[in-house]
């Protein structure tokens, strides 16, 4: 039955409703005896991976008590008896791979156990939590360790389609419990691969590089300076091929402390022509989210950017470096007023660095046409909210954005992404700020009330009140940032104290990037 494509759904459906071991007890007996034969199975091996997740679950609450996990164990017996076989097996390493979820108690990334197809159609998910397994359970996830480790052969594994995804499952889910010899095995991955001058060729391998992105996480600190320096010395050809700029981003993100992150920031720096030429424009969107981990290099990014895109502040139009932010304009791009994914998700890191001076400047010096389109935008919403919640931006130049949107307010609340858009400026808004989009959209008030998105709005700015009595109304906006202000310290811990500390004089600098 489990064979059926049909009935074998149904079967991981009555198992996920299973409401005591006893049940999952009794279908591993009737099943054991065809055990080896369900694994190699399409459709058997799929229930055979639910059942070991709903077995774990019990196992893991203590609500055992009739050997369920005996049998556990003996399936995980069976399965490393054939790991071998297994590892490059269709089916049956996907068991390998829940397996070694399971046995070690940590949840991992369902793109690492499931296929795209099962994630597609797949509507229940067992939910499995981070926990602490079993003395003997750790004991098998220490062997399968141990068989790794003594693979002299294990990277024909790094690209194979079967076998690295297992690999890589197991190093996600045992570096909680066994770091040591997690790493110890992705020392001795790297370190054939340099030996063999064959890292490169892994690099740029659709599975390999799947493979290196994920291990770049959890290796040693020297492996990961050495990878780091292999990458170094191919940069120019790595950012700009399609599959290895990949590995690159991982290696930005991944970075464990400021010296590596500024000695590869530099590195690539010196690159961003080819980066900008070959379109791979999630390298600046690394080096952006770096840049605020580490608290490092942000002038130096704005920099870096201004350069690319040939802006000047005495010779450019105002306005210009922004909106060539937001395009991502690169050699035959033909919109320039575009914004981009990229370009949105990286003006909304660069509004969060605490040298934000050139960005800040010309995003608000933007004509008032230009950030209403912006506001109205998919991408463009998000900027417009990165904008207002920033907490390094300070009132006068969230204002001048407030001011500059005057007449545009109506068309921004009529709008899909523009009522997203308005919603933030209302959220944020002190009640100056406030006011101005209610006397804005005051006079359009029947519009707003015809409209899907813009009646959301008018509830929410209680209009009826503005227009009858707008004294009380002022005095209610104000009366809310106060309220807000109370609970700041709770919502953002870094605000605690903050008014306790004196302001050091800062010494004025001509530089346009500081």
């Amino acid at each position: 039955m489990a064979q059926n494509q049909t009935i074998s759904r149904t079967l991981e459906a009555c198992l996920r409703a299973c409401s005591t071991p006893s049940l999952l007890f009794r279908f591993a007996e009737l099943l054991w005896p065809h055990l080896k034969e369900a694994c190699e199975d399409r459709f058997a091996s799929h229930v055979l991976q639910t059942w070991l997740q709903v077995s774990a679950v019990f196992i893991l609450k203590g609500e055992d008590g009739v050997g369920l996990d005996q049998k556990l164990v003996e399936f995980c017996d069976l399965l490393l008896k054939n790991w071998s076989k297994y590892l490059t097996h269709m089916y049956a390493s996907h068991l390998l791979r829940v397996l070694a979820e399971v046995m070690s108690g940590t949840v991992v990334d369902r793109s690492l156990i499931e296929s795209k197809l099962t994630r597609k159609f797949k509507k229940e998910t067992i939910i499995l939590k981070d926990s602490v397994v079993p003395a003997h359970w750790n004991e098998k996830c220490s062997l399968i360790c141990s068989s790794l480790e003594r693979d002299h052969d294990i990277t024909k594994h790094v690209a194979n389609t079967l076998s690295s995804p297992v690999l890589q499952t197991i190093f996600a889910a045992f570096h909680r419990t066994h770091p040591t010899q997690v790493e110890s095995i992705i020392h001795s991955i790297f370190d054939s691969l340099l030996k063999r001058n064959s890292l490169k060729h892994i690099i740029i391998d659709r599975v390999g590089s799947h493979f290196l992105q994920r291990i770049i996480e959890y290796c040693r600190e020297d492996d990961f300076v050495q990878f780091q320096q292999f990458i170094e010395q191919n940069v120019t050809e790595l950012i700009q091929h399609a599959i290895a700029n990949f590995v690159v981003q991982s290696l930005i993100l991944h970075c464990p402390n400021k010296a590596t992150f500024g000695g590869l920031f530099e590195c690539i720096a010196a690159c961003f022509p080819l980066v900008k030429a070959s379109r791979h424009f999630g390298i600046f969107l690394k080096l952006c989210e770096g840049c605020i981990k580490h608290q490092t290099k942000q002038k130096a990014m704005i920099e870096a950017l201004a350069t690319l895109y040939d802006y000047t502040r005495d010779q450019s139009t105002p306005g210009s470096f922004m909106k060539s932010v937001l395009a991502m304009e690169w050699e035959g791009s033909s919109e320039e007023d575009k914004v981009t994914y990229h370009g949105s998700l990286v003006v909304q890191k660069l509004f969060t660095f605490k040298h934000h001076k050139l960005p800040v400047r010309e995003f608000v010096a933007l004509e008032s046409e230009e950030l209403a389109r912006i506001g109205n935008d998919a991408f463009g919403c998000h900027v417009v909210e990165a904008f207002v919640t920033s907490s390094t931006i300070n009132d006068a130049n969230k204002k001048a954005l407030y001011d500059k949107l005057k007449g545009f307010y109506v068309d921004l609340a009529c709008s899909r992404y523009g009522s997203r858009s308005i919603d933030a400026l209302w959220a944020q808004g002190n009640p100056e700020c406030r006011s101005v989009i209610a006397e804005d959209i005051a006079a359009n008030e029947d519009r707003l009330k015809g409209n899907q998105f813009g009646k959301f709005l008018l509830g929410k700015m209680e209009m009826h009140r503005f227009k009858r009595k707008p004294d009380e109304w002022k005095k209610a906006q104000q009366s809310k940032p106060q309220t807000w202000k109370l609970f700041e310290d709770i919502i953002d811990p870094s605000k605690r104290g903050e008014g306790k500390k004196k302001k050091k004089k800062r010494k004025h600098s001509e530089d346009p990037m500081e």
